[in-house]
This record gives structure tokens, sequence and C-alpha cells, in this order.
């Protein structure tokens, strides 16, 4: 719920039009994917301040997600979860 819920986020503060959730079983994992109508970008994680407020969403996702990425040129964004 927690790595959704950051890329839904994400979605909703920076990108554009209708949102997607995707949930799919794949081979022993959980894959999340997040679509949006924004153009393509380049999703990477900030280095932040240990007492910085926000910002923390997509180092939240490379902490607990197997792995995770975008589909090159868009603003589809997945990250694969470990079952069980």
């Amino acid at each position: 719920m927690l790595v959704s819920s950051e890329l839904v986020t994400n979605a909703c503060k920076y990108g554009e039009g209708t949102i997607e959730l995707r949930l799919r079983l794949l081979d022993g994992h959980l894959r999340i994917e997040v679509i949006d109508e924004g153009q393509g970008s380049s999703p990477h994680v900030r280095q932040r301040e240990d007492d910085a407020i926000g910002g923390w969403g997509l180092q939240i996702v490379d902490q607990v997600a197997l792995e995770w990425g975008v589909f090159e040129g868009t603003t589809h964004v997945w990250a694969d979860l470990p079952l069980g």
C-alpha cells in the first residue's frame, strides 16, 4: 500500500490528466504500475537532508521494492514487490 500511495501521489503532484493504477501478480512478485497522461520524464531518487520535509517518495519506493523504473519516454512508472 505504501509504494502504490507514493507512486500515485507523485502522479497527482507532477503528472497530468487521468491516473491509472494497475496491480499484477508476476512470477512470485507483485507489480505496481502507475500511469498518467503527462509527458515522459526521468524520475529519480533525490538526495535529501535528514530533516527535509517531503520529497522522500521515490527513496521509500527504492528501499522497499525489489526494483522499479519508468518505461522510457513515458510517465508509466512500475515497482516490483516481493510477496509474503
